[in-house]
């Protein structure tokens, strides 16, 4: 399954009812304005493979994206991550 909100003007923070979404494979958030952290829940998606958040003004650690076992694309460019 696939959420592909790629350009769309959200304005805010990423949802976290997001996580709820655990059979996603592909989370196309590029381009859409975000801000703050990424949420805690967003890590219960394990089953997601692509990852894109570029290109928004998200910030804070990304460490523990990497526990994504199945990730094979990620894309964070564009944004103040740390750690």
């Amino acid at each position: 399954m696939e959420l592909v909100l790629r350009g769309v003007n959200a304005t805010g923070r990423i949802p976290e009812s997001f996580g709820h979404l655990t059979s996603l494979s592909t989370l196309d958030l590029f381009s859409c304005n975000l801000l703050g952290s990424i949420p805690k829940p967003l890590l219960n998606l394990t089953n997601i493979e692509v990852l894109d958040l570029a290109y928004n003004h998200l910030k804070g650690p990304i460490s523990d994206l990497f526990r994504f076992g199945k990730l094979r694309w990620l894309s964070l460019r564009n944004n103040n991550f740390g750690g």
